[in-house]
């Protein structure tokens, strides 16, 4: 606390409009210090002083007077900045809500969000002792408090809900509660991809001799029956999502002339991304053709089918599921763009270029939960701001 507010820049002591500049400091030696502890207004500024009794002998009692005095500022502005707070406040939109009670409800008090006066301009005008009483004063013009009032609340502005939930979100994606928290944020794909067996998922690899159709079929169908006992809005939607998908993957997939004989790449995408695959590097040959499609500015249609001989050459690349993913959205297949885009995520589950992919594809469905449930995470995580920006368009924040 005493590092932020002496960190705070000192302010003009000009009242606009005045005919002589108010002097701070000599108002404050002149008719505050000698005073009691209390709140003190006058010419446009309001002046936090607090004389502390210094008592006992141990060489950290200023220290501890010090920290008292502290506190009691901090808490005698905040108290002014609420009682001025508009009862007439901005409501808080949807989405920051909806990651408000999520952080509230997935996070440890770890992740709580301190309030703090670092942002406020702000001049310290003594912290020292004077005789047996440690003095603390700090002076805040009116106006600077009083535009902090305006921003209402301090637990319901979108700086300190988007705050908490990166708190949370880091706090929960590097511990051991991690599946749990990816099923209650709604990031179902992150709970699935992660848990296999635990959540009834069946994953099978391209060398068994069984009918890769009727695993595809069944894949699905233990991806449903593992989320069905989940009660969220979320999670309805996944499950019927999930009950028409095999049939929606194989219509869009017979679409594409060639895809069909594919079979890594046909299988990938039907089983939605339940077919085991190593991650593997790309060739120098498939980059320099990759190359010519990266920006995706070429017909989406062309795009997607020089992606689709890349992925047969290197059925293990996260950078051409990705690009492959981000075709089938221009071309207008979601459905398989989504599939793409988990392929990528379950070789890498790190990659929020994949999940924010996912998200988007979600969205282009209409399923506006899961997509909002990708979405959080990717903007808690994402180190990009063009990976921020979409995710908060997902989120509906305006």
């Amino acid at each position: 606390m005493a590092g932020a507010l002496l960190g705070a820049p000192a302010i003009a002591e000009d009242i606009k409009g005045a005919a002589h500049p108010f002097d701070v400091l000599g108002y404050y030696m002149e008719n505050i210090h000698a005073r009691p502890s209390g709140v003190y207004t006058e010419s446009g500024w309001v002046f936090f002083h607090q004389r502390i009794p210094i008592t006992g002998d141990s060489v950290l009692a200023e220290t501890k007077c010090m920290r008292k005095a502290l506190g009691a500022v901090r808490r005698d502005v905040f108290r002014v900045i609420d009682e001025g707070i508009p009862t007439s406040n901005v409501s808080v939109q949807d989405a920051y809500v909806q990651m408000r009670d999520l952080a509230a409800k997935l996070g440890s008090p770890g992740t709580r969000v301190v309030r703090s006066v670092n942002s406020l301009p702000s001049r310290i005008l003594c912290q020292r002792v004077d005789n047996d009483m440690y003095v603390y004063d700090m002076a805040v013009k009116a106006v600077d408090l009083k535009a902090e009032s305006l921003k209402g609340r301090f637990e319901d502005r979108p700086s300190t809900i988007e705050a908490q939930w990166k708190n949370v979100v880091n706090e929960q994606m590097a511990g051991t509660n991690i599946m749990a928290f990816a099923c209650g944020a709604g990031a179902f794909d992150l709970w699935t991809l992660r848990s296999g067996k635990t959540c009834g998922e069946k994953v099978f690899v391209l060398r068994e001799e069984r009918e890769t159709d009727a695993l595809c079929v069944q894949c699905i169908s233990d991806l449903k029956k593992s989320v069905q006992p989940v009660a969220t809005s979320s999670a309805a939607e996944y499950t019927g999502f999930l009950s028409d998908l095999y049939q929606a993957l194989t219509n869009e997939v017979s679409s594409i002339p060639g895809l069909k004989e594919l079979r890594p790449v046909r299988i990938m995408l039907l089983s939605f991304a339940s077919c085991q695959m190593k991650l593997q590097k790309e060739t120098l040959e498939g980059l320099d053709v990759f190359a010519d499609y990266v920006d995706q500015s070429e017909d989406p249609i062309k795009t997607r089918d020089a992606l689709i001989g890349l992925l047969k050459e290197t059925p293990g690349s996260s950078l051409y599921w990705k690009a492959f993913g981000e075709a089938c959205i221009r071309a207008k297949s979601p459905m398989l763009a989504a599939s793409a885009f988990r392929n990528a995520l379950r070789l890498n589950l790190d990659d929020m270029e994949a999940l924010d992919g996912l998200a988007r594809a979600y969205a282009a469905l209409g399923k506006v939960q899961l997509a909002r449930g990708a979405a959080r995470v990717v903007y808690a995580l994402a180190k990009k701001d063009n990976l921020k920006g979409s995710a908060l368009k997902l989120l509906g924040v305006k």
